[in-house]
């Protein structure tokens, strides 16, 4: 059987995680943008003439590809945790009925996070209903749209500087 408490402690410690995630996530995605910009407005600086040009584009794409990935990464635990918070706060105000709130022995997994079962079927039931991740595939897709674009004007602003 899982208590409010032990519910209320699960959606707070996902909470903190879903914040640290966001935090991280759109603290990389700024200093990325940051250094976008720098190389559209200051493209011709980043072609110094004792380095070879291929290991400034290399040095560049390896970059892009890491801040994606990281960025990335940060978003879907973020949006695993969302599910979480998400999932608990309808049982907590809906107040689960007793019948419900067996636990399995050994819990179930959600995107590798072990879970009591109620939590399980919940995001479930809220998947099935496509309710808990629209704001954070919005919050995704805004990332992932402003550092392309960026990405891009940095390449056309190298590519007619070198």
């Amino acid at each position: 059987m899982i208590s409010e408490e032990k519910l209320s402690s699960l959606r707070d410690h996902w909470a903190s995680y879903h914040h640290h995630k966001e935090q991280m996530a759109f603290s990389v995605a700024t200093l990325y943008l940051a250094a976008a910009t720098a190389v559209v407005f200051k493209a011709a600086d980043f072609w110094p003439p004792r380095v070879p040009h291929w290991l400034i584009v290399k040095l560049l794409i390896a970059t892009a590809i890491l801040a994606f990935a990281f960025v990335g990464w940060q978003l879907r635990n973020r949006e695993t945790a969302a599910g979480i918070v998400r999932a608990c706060e309808d049982l907590l105000r809906d107040g689960a009925n007793e019948a419900n709130r067996e636990d399995a022995p050994e819990p179930p997994f959600w995107r590798g996070v072990p879970l009591p079962v109620l939590v399980t079927r919940k995001i479930e039931e809220l998947s099935r209903r496509g309710e808990f991740l629209a704001g954070p595939k919005s919050a995704a897709f805004i990332t992932y749209a402003a550092m392309g674009a960026w990405t891009l004007a940095a390449i056309v602003a190298l590519t007619l500087a070198a």
